[in-house]
């Protein structure tokens, strides 16, 4: 299918206003093109992914030092985690050498004007309006917007959420057109869940068995922080955009659910999935994964940690409970997840609370319920 193109978007691959935004439009025409778009529609806002200098390594970096001064971020860009605590970073024993690559990083950003979020929940910082189309490439980000809050944006990788920043454009395919957000699995709940990390294993068991395809949850009760651990775990274990949830989420309504696939998880699942995924005991904690809310971090406020647990949320947050959560003796950390980072790396086992972690950590991550982690 060929994408239509304005006379601006002509000139503009043709390279007439300079050969970074020529490829960037380049980049996405061809996905474009791959994906059935018939048009580059504009965006409220990019979040960028792939930030971490043990990630991208010498050769990322570089192609953003290289582009820094030569283009402009068009439209509201914010950063997903780094590789560490822009400020703790000595503490918590990052290699000075990993550091400096790390800030050569984050200053190339900010010269294009990329927002120093630094989370991979900046829908808590700034949330998109129902509607808004967007371009982001954190995966629980994409599924907890396009879902909770009515959003739409597909799963972009780096590169083609840096293109979108750029050009201020996307292609108009998937989860941007209703026929893309339209469910193709009834999941029918009937587990009592009691922890957010109940909901996390949900999410981790039903994307295993949908793969691709947009679940509609029956009789399932959240707030808002189970399902951002249902977004996740969907995310982590299958290639899901996004769900519905009976009641819950702003496009239910809509949707046609007779004649859909059935699937029904009951507490035996529950309970089958936590046992694939123990691991012992660990040397430390981490919570925080996706970077935790006002709410579940007034919680925490409340316990005692029962060993060495790192806690990561955004900067700008809270800064009256991230002191008292140093108070009670939890580490908190901002900026960073330990998944993409070298702290990680210290530890055999890291003990997490949510799917999404403990897989991404593999024979490192140890997984239990958050409150079996405080008192």
């Amino acid at each position: 299918m060929s994408i239509f193109l304005s006379k601006k978007e002509e000139r503009i691959l043709n390279g007439e206003e300079g050969e970074i935004l020529q490829k960037c439009y380049r980049l996405l025409v061809q996905l474009g093109e791959a994906f059935g778009a018939d048009r580059l529609i504009p965006i409220k806002s990019v979040h960028l992914s792939g930030i971490s200098y043990q990630s991208i390594g010498d050769s990322g970096l570089e192609f953003l030092e290289e582009i820094s001064h030569q283009v402009k971020f068009k439209v509201r860009t914010t950063l997903n985690p780094c590789g560490m605590d822009l400020r703790q970073w000595r503490a918590v024993g990052i290699d000075e050498s990993f550091a400096e690559k790390q800030f050569r990083i984050l200053r190339a950003l900010k010269t294009m004007g990329a927002v120093m979020t630094l989370t991979c929940t900046p829908y808590y910082l700034a949330p998109p309006k129902y509607g808004d189309h967007l371009s982001w490439a954190e995966s629980s980000a994409v599924c907890y917007v396009n879902s909770v809050l009515g959003a739409r944006t597909n799963r972009e990788g780096a590169l083609s959420a840096l293109a979108s920043a750029i050009a201020g454009v996307t292609p108009n395919f998937g989860a941007h057109k209703e026929e893309g957000r339209k469910p193709e699995l009834l999941v029918k709940v009937k587990a009592k869940l009691k922890s957010v990390s109940d909901y996390s294993a949900l999410g981790f068991i039903v994307g295993t068995q949908a793969g691709n395809r947009i679940p509609f949850f029956k009789g399932l009760k959240a707030g808002a922080e189970e399902m951002k651990a249902i977004a996740a775990s969907l995310a982590t274990a299958g290639s899901i955009p996004m769900f519905h949830v009976e009641g819950l989420t702003p496009e239910w309504k809509k949707q046609k659910i007779v004649g859909l696939e059935k699937l029904e998880i009951d507490l035996r699942d529950i309970h089958r999935i936590y046992d694939e995924f123990e691991g012992g005991e660990g040397e430390a904690v981490f919570i925080g994964c996706p970077h935790l809310s006002v709410k579940e971090l007034h919680e925490l406020c409340l316990k005692k940690p029962k060993m060495k647990t790192f806690v990561c949320a955004a900067r700008g947050l809270s800064p009256s409970l991230f002191r008292c959560l140093r108070r009670s003796g939890f580490i908190v950390l901002h900026d960073m997840c330990p998944v993409v980072s070298p702290l990680s790396k210290k530890y055999s086992k890291l003990v997490v609370d949510s799917f999404k972690a403990a897989h991404y950590l593999g024979e490192r991550g140890v997984l239990k319920k958050r409150e079996e982690l405080v008192e």
